[in-house]
């Protein structure tokens, strides 16, 4: 008996954690504009994207080791350690929930934020724990630089720029690789 529970416990980690995305998760599709360029490569015009703001896709060897530390810094400090979800910021963040008597911190880690990004998902106990479920299997499926690559490329920046690359190009008129 105590060894079918055994299994039975080791299927459902299996599951969660590698289990399927929903089909096209992954996919930047709705998440980016269309610019058309001259021959020089000079913006001409760009239209928004589906998701309604100016973006570019990164990839993990764009990624200036500068944003990257600043990123991690602001937002989470441990993402190299954890697998998806940091126990240490949940419980931070409950025990400012609980001492508020309202929600008033979020323990979310980066890979969290880029999956409630991704997916439409209702502010909800339920939704929630759908975005975490999805944040254990993008850690499953992605190495840590894609998935900074991927929070850097739908993460918003105001002013319609979504995304690191489309903000310094449109704050500053500089590639992403020229922030300091």
């Amino acid at each position: 008996m105590a060894l079918g529970g055994i299994g039975a416990f080791a299927l459902l980690l299996a599951w969660v954690r590698c289990g399927p995305l929903p089909a096209g998760f992954l996919e930047p599709g709705k998440h980016l504009s269309t610019t058309v360029v001259d021959r020089h490569g000079v913006a001409l015009y760009e239209s928004l994207s589906g998701a309604g703001g100016r973006s570019c896709w990164l990839s993990p060897e764009e990624l200036p080791e500068t944003l990257v530390s600043a990123t991690l810094a602001a937002e989470d400090r441990r993402f190299y350690w954890h697998a998806g979800l940091d126990p240490l910021a949940i419980a931070r963040a409950l025990w400012h929930d609980v001492k508020a008597g309202r929600p008033a911190e979020g323990g979310s880690t980066l890979t969290q934020q880029t999956v409630k990004r991704l997916m439409e998902r209702p502010r909800s106990i339920a939704g929630k724990l759908k975005e975490m479920l999805y944040a254990l299997r993008l850690e499953h499926r992605l190495s840590k630089g894609e998935i900074l690559a991927l929070y850097l490329s739908v993460a918003p920046y105001g002013n319609q720029y979504v995304g690191a690359k489309a903000a310094s190009a449109g704050y500053f008129g500089c590639p992403l690789e020229h922030l300091t």
